[in-house]
């Protein structure tokens, strides 16, 4: 039986936004894959990518909350998405918000896009990855300055499941370093079984493993 997880990196997939080869990564490590978000672009796909975090935020976070938050550049349209897939299918209407990576100085300034967290909202933190989690914690300092705002989780599409220098799992140490539930819609198990469905693609598989016996997790 496919779980939802595997359709979510089949739609990677589909759309371009998990791609095999050699890529440098923002650590600088050269992974075997890519996955990046910010390629979807067409109206259908913005709709189900938002559809699918929808889906997860309301299953592991619940409904209880005030605001998406999706750090620039990439977590902007997949804030918007989730808001309007919100309204969409369940008749939620949630506020979304983005951040600038630099503070503007004139017209309304600032460092926020749309709703503004304030005192006293329940924040969900969204993204497309997390691998190491270091471009998440500046997010959630923005986010925290804002004063009595609680960040419920941070949800992101992929957990690339590696670890970080002390040997731990990344999506833990982020989530313990900050006090955070990290939700992942999948990880890189499920790029694994994709994989070892298709013979074509056994090259892809075998580089993957040797990525994942070198930076994967261990803890």
């Amino acid at each position: 039986m496919v779980t939802y997880s595997e359709i979510f990196i089949r739609f990677a997939v589909e759309t371009g936004c998990l791609r095999f080869g050699e890529f440098r990564l923002k650590s600088g490590r050269i992974a075997p894959y890519f996955f990046n978000l910010g390629d979807v672009n067409s109206g259908r796909d913005l709709f189900r990518m938002g559809s699918y975090y929808a889906r997860a935020i309301l299953h592991e976070v619940g409904e209880d909350f005030d605001l998406i938050f999706g750090p620039a550049y990439k977590g902007i349209p997949l804030a918007t998405s989730i808001a309007i897939a919100l309204w969409s299918e369940y008749h939620l209407s949630k506020s979304a918000s983005f951040d600038r990576k630099e503070m503007k100085e004139h017209g309304e300034g600032g460092i926020f896009l749309g709703r503004k967290p304030k005192a006293g909202d329940r924040v969900v933190m969204v993204d497309d990855v997390i691998t190491t989690g270091g471009t998440k914690d500046e997010a959630v300092r923005k986010i925290r300055s804002r004063g009595d705002v609680e960040i419920l989780a941070l949800v992101v599409g992929l957990d690339r499941q590696e670890k970080t220098a002390s040997g731990e799992s990344a999506l833990k140490a982020f989530g313990e370093r900050h006090g955070i539930p990290v939700v992942a819609l999948a990880d890189t198990s499920h790029i694994l079984s994709l994989l070892d469905k298709k013979p074509d693609m056994a090259e892809n598989l075998d580089a993957m493993k040797r990525y994942l016996k070198e930076y994967g997790q261990t803890s």
